[in-house]
C-alpha cells in the first residue's frame, strides 16, 4: 500500500551522530486511513527495507509516550506546528 507524497516537510540529522538522517513527508494513503490501519493490523504489509523493523501509525497526541530523540521531538512538537499553520494558511 504505497501512500501519496504531498511534500517534504523537513528533515533532522543529529545525536546520535553523523549517520542518522530522518526525513518527514506530508503523505496520505491512497486508499485511505482506515485501510491502512486495517493492513498494517493484519500483518500482511511488509517493510520494503530491511533497516525497517515496525510500521506504525500513532496519533501526534500520543507521540509523549514514546522514546524520541530530543532532535525529532523538537521537530514534530516545534517546528511541525508552525509549519502545519503556515500549510494551512496557504491552502486556504
Amino acid at each position: 500500500m504505497r501512500p501519496e507524497v504531498w511534500g517534504l516537510l523537513g528533515y533532522v540529522t543529529e545525536e546520535p551522530g553523523l549517520y542518522r538522517l530522518d526525513f518527514y513527508f506530508r503523505c496520505t494513503p491512497r486508499l485511505g486511513f482506515a485501510a491502512l490501519r486495517e493492513d498494517l493490523a493484519s500483518r500482511q504489509h511488509r517493510p520494503r527495507s530491511p533497516e525497517i523493523s515496525q510500521l506504525r501509525l500513532v496519533p501526534f497526541t500520543d507521540l509523549g509516550h514514546y522514546d524520541l530523540f530530543s532532535a525529532d521531538a523538537r521537530f514534530l512538537n516545534e517546528d511541525l506546528p508552525r509549519l502545519e499553520s503556515a500549510h494551512a494558511k496557504a491552502t486556504r
